[in-house]
């Protein structure tokens, strides 16, 4: 019995970070969030109060045995990109930062009381996730507990619709404070057998009234009619045997038939995704492009008032002295070139490109390459892709035309609430994504990745098209909700109709302003400490 009782903090740990992974691999079970962390607020509970001598070092292990499990079993399909060591690394610095937290969390409670303590567990667990989503050099956000409310089946999206005012941290927020609110009922159930009920009337109002608020938005939502009319392309090239054997023109081929089937005459875009043309496309002149030219006459001006967005492998050269960025490789002693992931909108006139301004972190460039450049010639060697080592985007600029201002973030970008705000702040009415999720295989990291573009629909209320190689390509309205959705693992393209929209929610003006407060009341509470403690001296 006194070995359960030593090692049942740890196994508590250990139950929490199972169940907080569940919403991403089994359906309909993104509620259980709500209690996911009652099990480690009883574990760090049960160290506080035990008689060991090291109880600091009893609660980093718990924080560590609970986050640890949670990636492992959640973001386990980072394998399928990520080499044995750059796997292990990225899950050690997200555990070390989280176990930070969590410690300073208890000392909180410690020295300030139960009071302060879970208000302070509340914002410095946001201010965890507010840190992710801010070193994107080297984290994945997806698996963000606000994220995770929308579920692996999408089933989440009708109670998440108050997202438009807190975006994607105040999902956090609130399945923060159900997970403390229900510590404190059961705690005090157990050790007073019996109900508080302050605590217990809060708990039910804190659950009930977001669901219920979000049901009546969802239900009475009314999108203004401005039509847009998109033809998605999904090319269907598995990118770990064709994507980038079989012959670009081949590809093209494939992806201007397939538009063709299903362009009518009030067809605006057509779009095709991720690095879906790799043509020798130089930004110094990109309109004279040869592939460029061809997409105009063999489909564009067929067709009136027709515009291809599509995503490219793009160059760019800088005749120069010295290297103008830590991303310029040097092709001779004056001239350098930048690699960018880009995205294109090509009219019968003029090109506009978009540059990738967040790279995955390892796959498509080193993190913190900018800070130490010797990293960047490491990968390549170890590496041996020419993807590598992309250069940053440095602006989120809106792809503009008479129908529509369209914000194209590309893949990965999709995971980040506040930087996807940025295109509305700047004109965009509709929103555009291109990935390739092949690599994802059918893991639940594509079905993850679609439920964050479906979020961002929400956050901004704005109508999102996206256009797969392999995953899913689809059209989703304002309320984050699938209007159209093409057959996994298919070659094929759909047509579908989207609203446009001008207005700007909360969010899309004020952006995470959740985990800048989160930042602030934890940066005061630890202030607080700091001051007693030199007080005590």
């Amino acid at each position: 019995m006194s070995i359960l009782k030593s090692i049942l903090p740890y196994l508590l740990a250990v139950l929490s970070g199972v169940i907080a992974s569940l919403s991403w691999i089994a359906d309909y079970t993104s509620i259980v969030l709500v209690i996911a962390l009652v099990p480690l607020l009883f574990a760090e509970h049960l160290v506080a109060n035990s008689m060991l001598k090291h109880k600091m070092l009893a609660t980093a292990l718990v924080g560590l045995l609970f986050i640890y499990t949670f990636q492992w079993i959640a973001e386990s399909p980072l394998k399928l990109q990520f080499s044995w060591w750059m796997y292990h690394l990225y899950f050690l610095l997200v555990s070390l930062l989280f176990v930070a937290f969590f410690t300073l969390f208890a000392l909180v409670k410690k020295r300030l009381g139960n009071k302060v303590g879970y208000i302070a567990f509340v914002c410095l667990y946001i201010c965890f996730e507010y840190l992710l989503l801010t070193l994107n050099d080297i984290t994945f956000p997806v698996l963000m507990l606000g994220n995770s409310m929308i579920g692996i089946e999408g089933f989440g999206i009708r109670y998440i619709q108050w997202y438009e005012y807190t975006g994607v941290l105040g999902g956090t927020l609130w399945i923060l404070v159900c997970n403390v609110l229900f510590f404190l009922l059961i705690r005090n159930r157990i050790e007073k057998r019996k109900l508080n009920p302050y605590i217990l009337s809060s708990a039910i109002v804190v659950f009930v009234l977001p669901l219920v608020a979000s049901l009546l938005i969802f239900a009475t939502y009314k999108e203004k009619k401005a039509p847009v009319e998109f033809v998605l392309v999904q090319p269907n090239y598995n990118p770990y045997t064709e994507k980038f054997t079989v012959g670009v023109n081949e590809q093209r081929d494939r992806m201007i038939s397939l538009a063709e089937s299903e362009i009518t005459d009030k067809t605006d875009f057509i779009v095709f995704p991720e690095t879906a043309l790799d043509s020798n496309f130089w930004y110094n002149n990109i309109n004279e492009n040869g592939m460029v030219r061809y997409l105009r006459d063999s489909i564009l001006d067929k067709h009136e008032g027709l515009k291809l967005i599509t995503g490219v492998p793009m160059m760019q050269y800088y005749v120069a002295a010295e290297s103008p960025s830590v991303d310029a490789i040097p092709a001779n002693d004056s001239i350098f070139i930048e690699k960018y992931n880009a995205a294109l909108l090509i009219d019968k006139n003029r090109v506009q490109a978009y540059k990738k301004n967040i790279p995955v972190p390892f796959s498509e460039r080193m993190p913190f390459v900018s800070i130490f450049p010797f990293l960047a010639k490491y990968t390549m060697e170890e590496k041996n892709t020419y993807w590598l080592n992309n250069a940053q985007g440095k602006e989120q600029n809106v792809l503009s035309s008479a129908k529509a201002n369209i914000g194209c973030f590309i893949c990965y970008e999709g995971i980040y609430g506040e930087y996807c705000t940025n295109f509305v702040k700047n004109g965009a009415d509709l929103l555009c994504t291109v990935a390739n999720d092949g690599w994802w295989l059918k893991s639940h990291f594509m079905y993850a990745h679609l439920r964050a573009v479906q979020i961002r629909a929400i956050e901004n209320r704005r109508s999102i098209v996206r256009s797969d190689n392999t995953g899913f390509t689809v059209g989703i309205d304002q309320r984050g909700y699938l209007v159209k959705q093409a057959p996994w693992w298919e070659a094929t393209a759909i047509n579908v109709t989207l609203n446009k929209n001008k207005s700007k929610t909360i969010y899309s003006q004020l952006g995470d302003y959740v985990g800048i407060f989160g930042v602030f009341v934890s940066l005061f509470v630890v202030g607080i400490i700091i001051v007693k403690l030199i007080k005590k001296k």
